[in-house]
């Protein structure tokens, strides 16, 4: 019986038919491939003819249709003519002449692919990899072939070593690629997808993607077909897939079939195949001549090597004599020390580079004429040149007759004893950096102080409080300016003395203790503060404001200060005062802006004392308001009670209707604001009746028409002596035309309907109820049904509708509160 042997390779796939260049590249690494396809494919040779044949079982089937992936090269993709080709083609061909069972053989983008063969229009489908999705559709082939699956990207991109890494990128994949669900596997589904392989390297050509997710074999083909190779590097694979052929779910006959006639495909045929498609690798003519010249330069170097003794001495003179010219043509010093740091040779210097002349130097010691910290420094270099036998750099500045020079210097050693120093003069690069440094320096400086002023003026401008503002600025000029020590006094006008107000910085306690600095001494911070000018001062010139302080003031080292006079017109009512340990820190940039400040801190503090004034003024006049009204409200009380002595037999309906009345306001929405005026209207609303006799206002019986008429006439008198008082003019209203009714036929001016003042309507139902429910001279009290009833029969006639409906509801809510 025959027994059919499965080869089964791992592709590390170089594309045939390139350009020579290439493929002289990969020549070596094919050759090596070749020898073990060679041992491997011998084995099985040798092991397939040990073993007994066995025949083919067709089981009833007589052709079958194939679909695969159609843009896989090396293993499927098509010719110039539009026909497939490839390593699956001529496999699948093989395979029909073996089994006798006719294929057809088409090749889809691989989504068509899957989709057809989903929907069962072919029976085998080939180049699919194995997932779990697919194994719920699919039987599986034993793997044919392992397929790297990396990740391609352009040159200029780096860092992708894992899949976390894609996070971020849009990945290219072909559609219904397993890429897709390694990517989804792995919290990805940032992707775009394209028909085929060869799309997405299309895409890659025209930029319009980066990256993208392919198999090995056909990515590199395709590379290489467009010219991307270069443009591209490729990750390790992020998996390794398998080729499988697959069948409809449960159809094992079919793929028993596939694989047992696969099985009689012998190792040489499928060598075959493969060399076809891979080349054959050959011991190409560049080999042979790299190997020709190997070992004609190997017997060059051996008769070489009998001259070199010879000539060695010769070129030692002549490099030697190179090496002196080249020194003395050196701008560097070049000096040679042994272990203990001593001069032994000085081949090239110049003079004004050393500390002492050559002969001078010489067998003496670096300590004899170095500093101690750079003798130090030369003798820890040379110790670590020696002992870990490689050059070292030093920098250091020598005190010369020029002046201080700075030298960068390489020490190397020359054996395990002694090493040689070449040291160049660095001097004017130090002077560079020192100067780019005191700039930068400066400039830090300066953006400070820019953030310290902007910092201030917005404590300014939020600023309600003098002294609170004066320890602010001080605050923020000691935490943000930096400043150790920031200090404001105020000037006492009558002892001429300055005494600290607000106080920040490292001396704040003992500054605390000062007593007041007297500005009739003289001293230039007094003569400052009295003269209103800037004063700057070193630390010779600090002020003296006591001897302990001054004492700490240089325990500290606080080398200067500068003084800002704090005025208001002509007049120095304070000092800011500012410390720094510097020499001379205040530029007169810095100067500008801390004068610029000062002049705020001024005006702000003329702004605050201007509204203390203002405020005390307001409170001034509140004041004055307040005893006003009191005044007014005693005289208002007062017309009240002479109107009630006045009208004897009304005693207390003023004050009757002026809770009425209030109680109304207040069922109508009124505010408290409003009810002062309504107040004062319903308590003056009679006050006219203080001109009318008593006689006509106390008559015990229905007064005549010329008694009318003159009780007629209050209203007018009491608009005669309100209408002048500004206070109650918004109370006039109720004295003057409470007695208007609705319909027009009331008095003084017979107005009518809204036309009426609100407030007048309202105290019309108010003073009419009162009225009513109150015993008069001519008449006893009214039932409370009865004056309700009146009330509502004249709505509409003497009051107004809207408001008699609204008085109503009041007087019916205030009687079933009443009710026990």
């Amino acid at each position: 019986m025959d027994i059919g042997i499965v080869v089964y390779f791992s592709i590390d796939w170089h594309p045939l038919r390139m350009q020579a260049s290439r493929m002289s590249l990969i020549a070596s690494k094919r050759s090596f491939e070749f020898l073990a396809k060679t041992v491997l494919v011998a084995f099985l040779l040798l092991s397939a003819a040990c073993l007994p044949k066995s025949s083919f079982n067709r089981r009833g089937i007589t052709s079958i249709r194939v679909v695969m992936d159609n843009n896989y090269p090396p293993f499927v993709f098509w010719d110039a003519n539009g026909n497939l080709q490839g390593i699956l083609i001529d496999q699948w061909r093989l395979w029909e002449r073996k089994t006798g069972i006719a294929v057809q053989i088409d090749g889809l983008d691989w989504g068509e692919a899957l989709k057809r063969m989903a929907e069962g229009e072919y029976d085998v489908i080939d180049t699919i990899f194995y997932n779990e999705e697919r194994a719920k559709l699919y039987d599986f082939s034993a793997p044919y072939a392992d397929i790297e699956v990396p990740v391609y990207f352009r040159s200029n991109i780096s860092g992708i070593h894992k899949v976390q890494d894609l996070k971020g990128f849009t990945v290219a994949v072909k559609s219904g690629d397993n890429a897709i669900n390694y990517l989804r596997a792995n919290g990805l589904d940032q992707f775009i997808e394209y028909p085929s392989y060869e799309a997405i390297v299309q895409a890659a050509q025209q930029r319009e993607i980066v990256l993208f997710m392919m198999d090995k074999p056909p990515a590199e083909y395709f590379l290489l077909k467009y010219e991307l190779y270069n443009d591209f590097r490729s990750s390790q694979p992020f998996y390794v897939g398998q080729f499988h052929r697959a069948v409809r779910k449960g159809n094992i006959a079919l793929l028993a079939t596939v694989e047992e006639g696969f099985r009689l495909i012998t190792p040489s045929e499928y060598r075959g195949i493969y060399t076809r498609w891979y080349g054959q690798p050959l011991l190409s003519p560049t080999l042979q001549r790299n190997l020709a010249i190997g070992i004609a330069t190997i017997l060059a170097v051996i008769s070489l090597l009998s001259l070199w003794s010879v000539t060695l001495r010769r070129q030692v003179q002549r490099r030697t004599a190179e090496l002196r010219a080249l020194f003395a043509a050196m701008p560097d010093a070049v000096i040679v020390f042994d272990r203990q740091g001593r001069y032994l040779e000085i081949p090239s210097a110049r003079t004004e580079l050393l500390v002492a002349k050559p002969q001078q130097l010489i067998g003496k010691s670096i300590d004899d004429f170095l500093e101690p910290e750079t003798a130090a420094l030369h003798h820890q270099a040379i110790q670590r040149a020696l002992d870990e036998q490689k050059a070292c750099q030093i920098e250091y500045a020598l005190p010369l007759q020029h002046g201080r020079v700075w030298f960068s210097a390489a020490i190397s050693p020359i054996d395990d004893q002694r090493v040689m120093l070449v040291a160049r003069d660095l001097t004017d690069r130090k002077e560079k950096e020192e100067a780019l440094q005191k700039s930068e320096a400066e400039l830090r400086h300066v953006n400070r102080l820019l953030r310290t002023i902007s910092e201030c003026n917005q404590a300014l401008v939020r600023a309600h409080d003098e002294t609170q503002l004066m320890q602010e600025m001080c605050n923020i000029l000691a935490s943000v300016g930096g400043y150790p020590l920031v200090w404001i006094g105020t000037v006492d006008p009558h002892q001429k003395g300055l005494r600290p107000i607000a106080i920040q910085g490292e001396l704040r306690d003992i500054i605390h203790q000062l007593s007041d600095l007297d500005l009739q001494d003289g001293g230039q911070p007094s003569q400052a503060i009295l003269d209103g000018h800037v004063e700057q001062a070193k630390e010779e010139q600090t002020p003296d404001h006591d001897k302990d302080v001054q004492q700490s003031i240089a325990v500290e080292q606080l080398k200067s200060y500068v003084v800002f006079p704090l005025s208001s017109q002509d007049e120095v009512y304070g000092s800011l005062f500012i410390y720094s340990r510097e020499v001379e820190p205040f530029s007169p940039k810095e100067i500008d802006l801390l004068r610029e400040l000062a002049d705020d801190i001024s005006f702000s503090i003329r702004a605050l004392r201007q509204q203390e004034r203002q405020r005390q003024t307001e409170a001034k006049l509140a004041e004055a308001n307040i005893n006003l009204a009191v005044a007014y409200e005693a005289t208002i009380q007062g017309w009240a009670r002479a109107l009630g002595f006045h009208e004897q037999e009304t005693a207390g309906h003023s004050h009757r209707v002026v809770e009425l009345m209030l109680r109304f306001a207040r069922q109508l929405g009124f505010k408290e604001e409003q009810l002062q005026s309504l107040r004062y209207g319903a308590l003056l609303h009679d006050i006219g009746k203080m001109v009318i006799p008593s006689s006509i206002i106390n008559k015990p019986g229905l007064l005549d028409e010329q008694e009318w008429t003159i009780m007629r006439r209050h209203p007018l008198i009491a608009y005669e002596l309100l209408k002048d008082i500004d206070y109650l003019k918004d109370s006039l209203d109720i004295p003057y035309l409470h007695h208007e009714w609705w319909d027009g036929s009331g008095y003084p001016l017979g107005m009518s309907g809204e036309n009426i003042p609100l407030a007048a309507r309202m105290f019309a139902l108010v003073d009419v109820f009162d009225a009513l429910t109150s015993d008069r001279p001519y008449r006893p009290a009214y039932s409370l049904e009865k004056a309700l009833e009146i009330i509502r029969s004249l709505s509409g006639i003497q009051f107004d509708p809207r408001l008699t409906e609204q008085f109503l509801l009041l007087i019916e809510k205030e009687r079933k509160l009443a009710k026990p």
